[in-house]
């Protein structure tokens, strides 16, 4: 029982990885669709560059 309950908790812990993993991609990942003309479009996250430095905030897609 012991061996069962250890692959149990291993199995959930993945679970867990993959749902927070899918949570990251929701909101920075790249989005597709087909516009009404039927071609395929991307959106990618809002981008913010900083006059300090060479570095970039982003913005996440909106989840709701």
């Amino acid at each position: 029982m012991g061996m069962v309950k250890a692959e149990f908790t291993e199995y959930e812990g993945r679970m867990e990885e993959m749902k927070s993993t899918l949570e990251w991609m929701t909101m920075y990942g790249v989005k597709t669709f087909k516009d009404s003309s039927g071609e395929m479009r991307e959106i990618r996250c809002s981008r913010l560059g900083n006059f300090f430095d060479e570095t970039f905030e982003v913005y996440p897609h909106l989840t709701e």
